[in-house]
């Protein structure tokens, strides 16, 4: 029985006329059909290619499964950072993710003073077999404030010069040196959004009068 957020291997059998998705048999034998639809896949698949998904929802007839969910880009990073979670207990604390970026942002955390970051770093480049989107992984902190300021990374934290959070409406301002914001945003707002997506809280930017 699949659950929603499992990863899975499956194979595509059919390319649905009716359906913008591909029609998959998921495991080693095949025996549980699953739809993958075409807005949720990384890339074009013919018949019989495999792939790696999650279960997005138990769907209508079959399942759904997705290569551009949340739930995928977790599984996905515990599969690629298995040996620096087992070995360093590194573990993912958030995902921030959305169809229409070119990039995903995962927070990591060590359990003890190294960084989780430079520990991850040589798996990286493992990310490109499951996905075409570029993974940012991201320092994760207890800290709201410096949770929110790693979360806009790349952008530089030396130019943010305040951080005003508010708690009950999961809201942050932060406050930029002037001539910098469009580094926070990103292209199209995307990296302000990711942040957002990542850290749980509404961010907004403005610059310094």
């Amino acid at each position: 029985m699949l659950k929603i957020g499992q990863l899975v291997v499956a194979m595509v059998v059919k390319d649905l006329p009716d359906h913008p998705g591909y029609l998959t048999l998921v495991g080693d034998a095949g025996s549980q059909l699953a739809v993958l639809p075409k807005i949720l896949a990384a890339k074009r698949y013919k018949i019989r290619d495999g792939l790696t998904a999650a279960v997005w929802n138990m769907g209508v007839h079959y399942p759904v499964v997705s290569q551009s969910s949340v739930h995928y880009y977790r599984r996905i990073g515990e599969l690629v950072l298995a040996p620096v979670m087992e070995e360093h207990h590194v573990r993912i604390r958030a995902v921030g993710s959305s169809p229409d970026s070119s990039f995903v942002k995962i927070a990591v955390e060590s359990s003890d003073d190294r960084d989780p970051i430079s520990l991850c770093l040589p798996y990286v480049s493992e990310f490109a077999r499951y996905t075409p989107k570029t993974i940012c992984l991201i320092a994760y902190a207890t800290n709201t404030e410096d949770f929110i300021a790693h979360a806009l990374s790349p952008a530089p934290r030396r130019w943010i010069r305040e951080i005003v959070v508010y708690g009950e409406s999961k809201t942050a301002q932060v406050i930029v040196e002037r001539g910098s914001i469009a580094r926070f945003l990103g292209q199209h707002g995307t990296n302000v959004a990711m942040a957002s997506k990542l850290t749980g809280y509404r961010i907004r930017v403005d610059e310094m009068p």
